[in-house]
């Protein structure tokens, strides 16, 4: 590759001169494919044309470098299991998986503008980083350069346009839905070839499914484990699942002193760099829970991870209260973005220049804003957002815990087919997560006597509705004026830091597991940079 550099952080990429691959592979039928494959079918396309849609059948949990005549191809699978970095400077084309990798070769300078973005949402929107010139490449996208014009543009591998169909029968839906679920962990136990599972196991919805799943297709190597406060209600709900599954169990108890050694660990800041990538605040509550179990041998090397991210997303979940209480009448953009601002900004506040960059985004990016009545239209935007932005680039990326310490992970609950299924469904099989409350509960739990109580949504009266907006309404005139800060910036103070993380094992409260993390991972990596 002429006029490129490619810099791979680890051993799992396999290298030709024009070819870099990552991953497991499977075709539109959902069989499996190799490298030698996929290479040997580019080389057979005549057409730039033919090889995006080619490249864009691919499923899996993969990365791709490719280079043609023409052009170069990078692409990343459906939930960005490997995300790309690159930047074109001085005639050459740089990329990499690992962003350090690139600031080592090349003048970057790091956007303080965006530190708020970071701290206040977790991440940094759209393809943006902490570093000036150097883009991210997302999930359910294929960034292509153009050698001739030395641009590069990026397209969805599955556009998100069109995707509502009303032609369900709602009989079918649980019948159909069984036979995609039954799909994916076929595709999911074939992957696995007899290597140990681990199980993140809590006491919702979605970890559960994937126990059951996992019994049903007889999977035998299975270790779960739950962590925090022993007298934590989940924790003996997830105790009581394993038990009547037959699967192991461990449990790990976090106390002050467990951060404590995490904070004066030096393998913390590797990790930190590793999973951060100067783009989003790296996930830090598995770290103890899963270096505990690697360093008591109480699970084998070849382990497999797979959390329950995020079904309940899917199901909708994140769709905003407001929503639920009022409607979409007479919906408007700016109504989006006031509710973007209110549900995704964690600490109430979002400055000037993050608004704008907000707004900036939003006009730029892949969400069509609805103006009208249109429920499924409005509904279909909040999930596209959480899709683009903070499921994939905060909650997916929490997996970068398990590839760090050398474990391999599967996210089965965000397979494409499946994903596909709840991003078509009519918004009113989505609304308090019906349709996936109650599918799982009658079609998976209830075969082994683990069904779930799904929270009761109460009628509210008028009155009550009344008074709810107006503690939103103030909220959001005191957060705008600055009134409402209830943090501070950048504490890089050790008291500070094991106050918040040891305060995260008595009560999740968000907004202070996220200050802390942050705090963290601006202390060690990004103030040295």
């Amino acid at each position: 590759m002429d006029n490129v550099v490619v810099i791979t952080r680890n051993i799992e990429w396999k290298k030709s001169l024009d070819f870099y691959s990552k991953g497991s592979f499977f075709d539109a039928d959902g069989k499996s494919l190799k490298d030698d494959q996929i290479k040997n079918t580019i080389c057979s396309l005549e057409s730039h044309e033919a090889t995006k849609s080619y490249l864009k059948s691919i499923d899996g949990s993969f990365a791709l470098i490719i280079e043609s005549e023409s052009h170069i191809y990078l692409v990343v699978d459906f939930v960005a299991s490997t995300a790309l970095y690159y930047t074109y400077q001085n005639s050459v084309l740089y990329i990499s998986d690992d962003i350090h990798e690139i600031l080592s070769r090349c003048e970057c300078k790091v956007d303080s503008n965006r530190f708020e973005e970071l701290f206040t949402l977790g991440y940094i929107l759209g393809e943006e980083t902490l570093c000036s010139g150097i883009k991210r490449i997302g999930a359910n996208t294929i960034a292509i350069f153009d050698k001739t014009h030395a641009t590069i543009s990026t397209e969805d591998v599955l556009p998100f346009e069109n995707r509502i169909k009303h032609d369900f029968v709602e009989s079918e839906l649980f019948n159909r839905l069984e036979v995609i679920f039954d799909e994916v962990f076929r595709k999911l136990v074939d992957s696995l070839e007899e290597k140990h599972v681990v199980l993140p196991l809590s006491g919702g919805f979605d970890s559960r499914l994937i126990a059951c799943q996992l019994k049903k297709f007889n999977v035998k190597n299975v270790t779960c484990y739950t962590y925090g406060n022993l007298e934590n209600s989940e924790v003996k709900t997830a105790r009581m699942v394993a038990e009547k599954l037959g699967f192991n169990w461990q449990f790990i108890e976090y106390s002050e002193t467990k951060w404590q050694d995490f904070l004066s660990d030096m393998l913390t800041i590797d990790y930190l760099r590793f999973a951060g990538q100067l783009n989003t605040i790296p996930h830090i509550q598995d770290y103890p829970a899963v270096k505990y179990l690697r360093d008591n041998d109480l699970i084998p090397s070849n382990s497999v991870f797979i959390p329950g991210h995020s079904g309940d997303m899917l199901g909708g979940s994140k769709i905003p209260i407001e929503i639920l209480e009022s409607g979409t009448k007479n919906f408007t953009s700016k109504r989006f973005t006031k509710l973007l601002l209110r549900h995704n900004f964690n600490f109430g506040f979002a400055s000037r220049k993050t608004k704008a960059h907000l707004k900036k985004t939003l006009s730029e990016g892949r969400i069509v804003i609805p103006e009208g009545n249109d429920e499924d239209k409005v509904i279909r935007a909040f999930d596209i957002w959480n899709f683009s932005e903070r499921q994939q680039k905060y909650i997916i990326n929490s997996v970068k815990v398990f590839e760090f310490f050398g474990y391999e992970w599967r996210l089965p609950l965000w397979d494409r087919e499946l994903s596909e299924f709840w991003y078509g469904l009519p918004s009113h099989y989505k609304k308090h997560n019906k349709l996936y409350n109650e599918f799982v509960n009658s079609r998976i739990l209830s075969q082994y006597d683990l069904t779930k109580k799904p929270k009761v949504i109460k009628e509210q009266s008028g009155i009550k509705l009344m008074i709810k907006r107006l503690v939103r309404f103030f909220k959001d005139i005191l957060s705008a004026s600055g009134i409402i800060r209830r943090v501070k910036f950048f504490l890089p103070f050790e008291r500070e830091v094991k106050k918040e993380l040891g305060y995260y094992k008595k009560k999740r409260l968000y907004d202070r597991f996220l200050m802390a993390s942050f705090t963290v991972y601006y202390d060690r990596v990004i103030s040295k940079l």
